[in-house]
């Protein structure tokens, strides 16, 4: 495998993941047909999934399995992440796709972290630790980048987790991607309103944190924020 290679982790062994897998190795020599792939996951999971959909599980010189087994399925799904960021730290692979996970199994293996977000967080700190790295999740359509704030808790924590530093911090992560990663010279960020028609009638978040920081970050940078 070169290092254009692509890991895919199908995430949790009991969940849609391995079936998703199976069907994107089926259709990967008409849509990708020059594409490497390397499955790092639980090849039962993927057998099975393969076994139900009636398909064979797809070999080929561009498909490497890499087998993970664990006590539980939780355990399986983190290892094999852990796993696919050692791969691609070691420059055997360019980039990583995850299938979905399942919360409660991650927290039954004893894996506190909430998500892929905050996992792909320590693992970069842990194989890459010349750099610090704050991992956020980012949506991503054409020329459109939309950035969360707070992720995975429930909505009556929002408010409290709205906090002018936090605010800011996210900014800065978002403006440093999108000039040094993404080659955007110069962008435009628009910050959403949290309340309705943002704060007009009702909800003080917009006063508090929303309006503060896009004058301290419009002073203090050349960057259209509004």
């Amino acid at each position: 495998m070169s290092e254009q290679t692509l890991c895919i982790t199908p995430g949790d062994p009991m969940g849609i993941g391995p079936e998703i897998t199976v069907k994107l190795l089926h259709a990967h020599h008409k849509e990708f047909p020059d594409q490497t792939f390397r499955i790092i996951g639980s090849l039962p999971a993927l057998e099975h999934s393969a076994q139900r959909l009636n398909l064979p599980l797809p070999q080929s010189h561009q498909i490497e399995y890499e087998n993970i087994e664990g006590e539980t399925p939780g355990e399986v799904a983190y290892q094999s992440i852990e796993r696919a960021i050692e791969v691609i730290a070691q420059g055997k692979a360019k980039a990583l796709v995850t299938g979905p996970i399942h919360k409660k199994n991650l927290q039954d293996a004893g894996i506190l972290a909430s998500g892929h977000t905050e996992i792909l967080e320590l693992l970069a700190r842990r194989f890459y630790p010349a750099q610090k790295y704050k991992a956020e999740m980012l949506f991503v359509f054409q020329n459109l980048r939309m950035l969360l704030l707070t992720r995975h808790i429930p909505l009556s924590h929002v408010s409290s987790e709205i906090t002018l530093d936090h605010a800011m911090a996210a900014l800065e992560t978002l403006h440093h991607f999108l000039t040094a990663q993404a080659g955007i010279t110069t962008p435009h960020i628009a910050v959403l309103g949290v309340n309705p028609h943002a704060g007009e009638v009702g909800g003080a978040e917009e006063e508090r944190v929303l309006i503060p920081l896009i004058k301290r970050l419009n002073q203090t940078r050349k960057v259209a924020i509004e």
